[in-house]
């Protein structure tokens, strides 16, 4: 392509193929060991709740994680969780509802992790590690760095988002017997 059409988001267009590798071996093992086989067979009802790119790419897989997982999926805007989600909807099904936040460090993300957290749902952040303010708060993280790579829109960001929820989505579909431990792993490798 000629050089004046060059720019960072083709860039890191450009990056993808190599990221989403790279992604998948860092990911699918962590995936793995973050929740519980106990804690996975009491979900009944997931949240996944973000900004930005983070909430693109889980309204983008929300259809994918319901048909994986075969369980009532909600993607709300963070501050509808922190600040509008009726808590009736909490009480009485502590840690069977799964809110996994993806990788902001907004304020309106982790007011939505803490009321969560008060209403006795299971938190599971996914994002730069336990340090973040969103890892500080989540009961449950997994590290989902993505390698430094020049500034433009969220590219690179958004597909790391999409392809860690359609791994949680394969690994909780596979520890309730949605289907085989086979078709899980060719799941993953699609």
């Amino acid at each position: 392509m000629e050089q004046k059409f060059d720019n960072a988001m083709r860039r890191q267009v450009y990056s993808i193929p190599e990221l989403i590798t790279q992604q998948y071996d860092l990911m699918e093992p962590r995936i793995r060991e973050a929740l519980s086989f106990q804690e996975i067979f009491s979900l009944q009802h997931i949240i996944i709740t973000g900004c930005g790119d983070s909430m693109a790419a889980a309204m983008a897989v929300k259809q994918a994680f319901e048909q994986l997982t075969k369980m009532p999926i909600e993607v709300l805007p963070a501050i509808d969780v922190a600040r509008f989600y009726p808590a009736k909807r909490c009480v009485g099904i502590a840690n069977r509802s799964a809110v996994p936040p993806l990788f902001q460090k907004l304020s309106r993300v982790k007011e939505a992790i803490m009321r969560m957290n008060e209403l006795g749902a299971l938190t599971l952040g996914i994002t730069s590690g336990k340090t973040t303010p969103l890892g500080e708060v989540c009961q449950k993280v997994i590290d989902s760095s993505i390698p430094k790579f020049e500034s433009a829109p969220g590219v690179r960001g958004f597909l790391a988002s999409f392809e860690a929820l359609l791994l949680l989505a394969i690994r909780i579909g596979e520890v309730k017997g949605r289907y085989t431990m086979d078709q899980a792993k060719a799941y993953r490798m699609d």
